[in-house]
């Protein structure tokens, strides 16, 4: 096939149809990534992430993007950044109910089409218990 010449396709003959599908790659890589809240954009923020597994525990921890302490800064950019434990923290709820809805935005420095979208790993947070 001509047209698919350059690009990267494999063959999928999981359930026996066969067909072409594009490879797969982070479109993200490049992209400049922002959003309106980060925990400890302001200075020291206590979080809670909800529990994984059959314990269902949460973790607890403190984001300071002033902190020397690469642990404790959680900025969007980690979201695209594939290295290990790192990731984007939002203010807790507990903070103001401002929190209640952070925007993100992709910009991906160019025109793409799309069918459909999937955001992996946001679900809602708890507050963390303060005393």
């Amino acid at each position: 096939m001509k047209f698919l010449r350059g690009i990267g396709v494999s063959r999928k003959t999981g359930n026996g149809s066969g067909g072409l599908w594009p490879s797969v790659f982070n479109v993200a890589t490049k992209a400049e990534i922002t959003t309106n809240a980060t925990c400890g954009h302001t200075g020291r923020q206590e979080f809670c992430r909800m529990g994984e597994g059959a314990s269902g525990k949460g973790r607890c921890g403190v984001c300071d993007g002033f902190s020397p302490d690469p642990g404790k800064r959680h900025p969007i950019t980690n979201a695209i950044d594939d290295g290990p434990n790192k990731w984007w923290q939002s203010p807790a709820l507990h903070y103001g109910n401002e929190y209640s809805y952070v925007t993100i935005t992709l910009d991906l420095k160019q025109w793409i089409a799309y069918k459909s979208q999937r955001l992996v790993g946001l679900p809602p947070h708890p507050h963390p218990t303060l005393p």
